[in-house]
């Protein structure tokens, strides 16, 4: 996928971090960091706003679905 100005996009919730299109380490640090820091990135799953083990889940099935 990419942006109007031609520039790669993420392919789904898991893919947190550059390069995008490519799920690898740098989303899993990302998704980690992001979690524990309670930040959007790792708020994947309702209730929306609480960071919790339905974001985990989330991010998994995101992760393991992969990129088209």
């Amino acid at each position: 996928l990419s942006d109007a100005g031609g520039g790669p996009q993420p392919c789904n919730g898991a893919d947190i971090a550059e390069p995008f299109g490519v799920l690898d380490l740098a989303d899993i640090a990302g998704f980690t960091t992001a979690f524990t820091g309670q930040q959007p990135a790792a708020d994947l799953a309702a209730p929306f706003g609480v960071y919790d083990l339905a974001d985990l889940a989330a991010f998994v099935t995101a992760f393991t679905g992969g990129c088209p």
